[in-house]
């Protein structure tokens, strides 16, 4: 028999900060928090750090994953329209869903 335990936004957030896993912003943590009630999943703190990175902006999108445009020998006008791209070929490859604080969520591949 699985016991479960119902938590809400504010000890989810305090379970990633006890276990020095404070890794998310405050939209970060609304989305994980979000994503992870619908799913009926389990509370991991470690699965969660494993699974999903958040991104302050565009550019760090870029450092991280830019080479995958480079693979496709594309040229870009400007920064905007290559994170642009960028975010659509990570969002063909995983997930990957705008914060409301302006950085981004990915679900690691």
């Amino acid at each position: 028999m699985a016991l479960h335990t119902t938590i809400d936004r504010y000890a989810f957030e305090r379970g990633f900060k006890d276990m020095g896993r404070d890794y998310y912003s405050t939209a970060g943590y609304d989305y994980l928090y979000e994503t992870l009630d619908e799913l009926d999943a389990e509370f991991d703190v470690i699965a969660v750090c494993c699974d999903f990175t958040e991104y302050d902006d565009g550019e760090a999108l870029l450092y991280d994953y830019g080479y995958l445009l480079d693979e496709r020998g594309e040229t870009f006008d400007d920064q905007e329209e290559k994170i642009e791209a960028l975010v659509d070929e990570l969002e063909y490859r995983t997930s990957i869903t705008r914060l409301e604080n302006g950085g981004y969520m990915l679900l690691v591949f």
